[in-house]
Formats: structure tokens, sequence, C-alpha cells
């Protein structure tokens, strides 16, 4: 991936985006050799791609389904 620094960026933008803008590939910026912020085309559909690992650590496994999840949270305490 291309990187630039954002004094050139900074005088170059139009020009980078123009460029960028028909070959459809992101670029980096950086600022003391530390990547800050990545410009990419903007798209008007995005569609879900299948990426292997898209989901994980997104479902919560519960052991016990028929104990009303959170139980321990709605107990009153005197």
């Amino acid at each position: 991936m291309i990187t630039y620094s954002i004094s050139h960026a900074k005088t170059h933008l139009l020009k980078l985006l123009d460029q960028f803008k028909d070959r459809k590939e992101p670029f980096i910026i950086t600022k003391r050799g530390k990547p800050i912020a990545r410009v990419e085309p903007y798209r008007e559909k995005e569609f879900m791609v299948n990426v292997p690992g898209l989901l994980r650590d997104t479902v919560m496994e519960e052991k016990d389904i028929l104990t009303p999840f959170g139980e321990e949270e709605w107990e009153l305490k005197i």
C-alpha cells in the first residue's frame, strides 16, 4: 500500500484523490513515519464479504437456557 507524509498529502490532496478514485486503491497518510489515516475510495453499495473469522466473539453461549439471563443482577439486596 502506498504511503504519503502528511505534508505531501496536504499540498497534493486533490491530485491524490483524483489519482486513486479511478484505481480503487487506498493509501495511508503518515505523520513522522507513523500511520494516522487510511484513505479509501467511496463505494455506493457495500456487500457483505465472506471473511473467515468475521463474526468471531460475537455470539454468547449460555449453558442453562431455562434460567433467565442475568438473574444475579436482578436479586434484591437489602
